[in-house]
């Protein structure tokens, strides 16, 4: 008995002995925190651009762990370690772009604004955003997407200028660019002149000229009548684009098919064929709709395409853009038979489609080029019959820098600019108020309008300002118009003018992309702003 208690008691102090030991070393079984950060600012980058929410993250990261063989539990995998991390590489990375554009030291600033009302957070309402972008000579950069109570002048005066100011560019501001709405336009409380007032100086106006190309297009279809609509669906397209599928769209009818369109067309055919090729193989047009109109009005013309003639089922369309009904009115016409248009319908659509190659494809992809504008207006007033159009005295010296303008005319322009330089009135052109900032072209002025020595007799006082906006020297006028090409200022002007943007196509990309982003994984106002830049 002794000998077992004895053992029992050697067994029981064993055990104990283990006890203790287990208790002091540390047990294998516990899990042991991550430590290994996994999420840098490449990876932050494009989790951002490809708007995964944290919550995914940590799906998608866990997955990538474990297919390259790597143990999850070494990694900084939890859902409010990676939101921190994504939130410090956006401020890091939004300081850094602000202090790399403040070094630049701009000589100017150009404005681009455009509104968009969107849906709020919630879902339940929508409201008002409004991206800021400011092109320079060498870069562009968007500002900001403000939110605004409105979309009145008021409002987005004062959400331009209070992010102008974040930016220190309020004195570095020379022009704007604008859709040519009410609220932007008003001339007395319209944001342009609300915003002029605040930066206490003249600025540059330069209405985006796609803008104003929509609202020609726009005036076009309203005067032939093609349908009548006053909600959001156009009868006429809606039953085209059910029925393409039921059709073979490979029966085409083009021009030749209809002599009233080769009569209206006759002038131009030719010419408008070759410069809609030219853009087609060159690859100067990245958007789909753009080509999809030059393809259109080639086929139309009786050509063929790079890519095939073929004609792709009609997408959607909105009543307040014109881009897209000019390209249904073209389908509709070279499926006239198929849909069976005939009557006045088919008039009124060789109508349209006769004025978009004669008045529209040429000055639509030619309105971005800056120095080439003021010429293409006045070619487009000769050639429109019925055309009213917002005339600016200051951006007329674009085309001093535009090599299309015969060499005979311009000796005339720096002829008058000369003059006027030299003249003791224009000590202080910004304080003048002889001409109007802008002024209308009432239709029964147009042909006296059209006889003038154009574009001279728009140059006036208040044009110089584009000189002393831009910091554009005009010592070049001095010289012969021959040698310009090997003048340092002239090339210099028009390295400046080239940069400029007449259209605000940059403004619309921001809405774009502030849709896309307006909802997705982030309802932080800061971080939001931080992820658009």
């Amino acid at each position: 008995m002794s000998d077992v208690r004895i053992a029992s008691s050697s067994n029981a102090d064993q055990s104990m002995n283990v006890s203790y030991n287990i208790l002091q070393e540390p047990c294998s079984s516990v899990a042991m925190r991550g430590r290994t950060l996994i999420v840098n600012r490449r990876l932050a980058a494009a989790m951002d651009k490809c708007k995964v929410s944290d919550r995914d993250a940590i799906h998608l990261l866990s997955a990538c762990v474990e297919s390259l063989l790597l143990n999850p539990m070494d990694y900084v995998i939890n859902r409010f370690s990676i939101r921190r991390a994504r939130q410090q590489y956006r401020e890091d990375t939004a300081i850094n772009i602000q202090a790399e554009f403040e070094q630049l030291n701009v000589d100017f600033a150009v404005v681009h604004w455009d509104t968009k009302l969107l849906p709020s957070v919630t879902g339940i309402k929508k409201q008002n955003r409004l991206p800021v972008i400011v092109k320079t000579l060498l870069t562009e950069q968007l500002l900001g997407v403000p939110l605004i109570s409105s979309g009145s002048g008021k409002e987005i005066s004062n959400a331009v200028f209070n992010t102008l100011q974040k930016w220190d560019l309020v004195i570095k501001v020379q022009a704007f660019v604008f859709n040519t709405t009410s609220s932007n336009t008003g001339r007395f409380n319209g944001a342009c002149t609300l915003l002029e007032m605040k930066l206490g100086r003249n600025i540059l106006f330069l209405a985006c000229r796609h803008h104003i190309f929509e609202l020609v297009l726009q005036a076009a279809m309203s005067s032939v009548k093609l349908y009548s609509s006053s909600g959001p669906d156009i009868p006429l397209f809606k039953k085209s684009k059910v029925s393409f599928p039921k059709i073979n769209s490979q029966t085409i009818s083009n021009c030749d098919t209809s002599n009233e369109l080769v009569e209206l067309i006759a002038e131009n055919q030719e010419e408008t064929h070759l410069f809609c090729l030219r853009i087609l193989k060159n690859n100067q047009e990245p958007r789909h709709d753009y080509t999809e109109l030059l393809d259109l009005v080639v086929i139309l013309l009786g050509g063929t395409v790079p890519k095939g003639n073929k004609i792709r089922k009609p997408g959607a369309y909105h009543q307040a853009r014109w881009m897209p009904k000019a390209i249904y009115s073209i389908k509709i016409f070279l499926l006239r038979s198929k849909f069976a248009i005939i009557g006045v319908k088919e008039k009124a659509l060789c109508k349209i489609c006769g004025f978009i190659v004669v008045n529209y494809i040429k000055p639509w992809f030619t309105a971005n080029k800056t120095t080439e504008a003021p010429r293409n207006d006045i070619l487009l007033l000769k050639n429109l019959n019925k055309y009213k159009k917002r005339c600016y005295n200051e951006p007329v010296l674009f085309s001093l820098f535009d090599f299309n303008v015969p060499l005979e005319e311009k000796p005339r322009m720096t002829e008058k600019l000369r003059k006027l330089i030299n003249s003791k009135e224009i000590e202080d052109v910004e304080d003048e108020d002889l001409t109007p900032k802008k002024y209308l072209l009432p239709y029964d002025e147009l042909n006296e309008f059209l006889e003038k020595d154009l574009p001279c007799s728009l140059i006036t006082k208040r044009s110089l300002n584009l000189f002393k906006h831009f910091k554009i020297s005009t010592s070049f006028i001095e010289s012969d118009a021959n040698e310009w090409s090997h003048n340092v200022s002239f090339n210099k002007g028009k390295e400046v003018c080239n940069s400029i943007n007449v259209v605000n196509d940059t403004a619309e990309r921001r809405v774009k992309l502030m849709e896309e982003f307006n909802t997705a994984f982030t309802k932080n106002e800061h971080q939001k702003q931080i992820i658009l830049q």
